[in-house]
């Protein structure tokens, strides 16, 4: 009767030991989900070997179709070494091509920033995603993944606009 006893509670001290393990990881998780939310992100930059994108998955909110449009993402070495830029891929889909501008490769310097330009033209009106993927050479190549998302409008009212978060740069070329 004994060993019956002991087996329950044992059961239950597992038990309980497992909620307070996921109740301590929820808060955890929902304390950063809004730290990142009030400092204007989805999630924090990515970072390789020193360098940071700010805001690489952005809301573009509404923008023309049939237009094309700048779109630039800024680039910063956290690191004390110079870093390569090797270059960055872009692509096309049915709704838009969001691709580099600047084919060159740049090196950033410790502390210094880079712009990367990038063009986004949107055939048809309607919700649209693109990735950019920027590969950078520190000990070999690293890849770096930037994400686009916005409505395609028919409309000027589209042109120029950024969406609260103020995530983007948007000019015409």
């Amino acid at each position: 009767m004994f060993c019956w006893a002991f087996r329950l509670s044992l059961l239950a001290a597992i038990l309980l030991a497992g909620i307070a393990v996921w109740s301590a990881w929820s808060v955890d998780s929902t304390s950063r989900v809004a730290e990142s939310a009030r400092l204007g992100g989805t999630e924090p930059a990515p970072v390789a070997e020193g360098l940071a994108i700010d805001h690489p998955d952005r809301d573009l909110g509404e923008m023309t179709a049939g237009e094309e449009h700048v779109v630039e993402f800024v680039v910063t070495n956290r690191s004390a070494t110079m870093h390569r830029i090797l270059g960055a891929t872009g692509q096309c889909g049915w709704t838009c091509c969001f691709k580099p501008i600047d084919d060159r490769p740049d090196t950033i310097s410790p502390g210094e920033t880079y712009t990367l330009r990038c063009s986004l033209l949107i055939f048809k009106p309607g919700p649209f995603d693109s990735p950019l993927t920027l590969y950078v050479d520190q000990s070999g190549a690293r890849e770096l993944s930037l994400m686009i998302h916005g409505v395609g409008t028919s409309s000027d009212k589209g042109s120029g606009h950024v969406s609260e978060k103020g995530a983007s740069t948007i000019s015409k070329p």
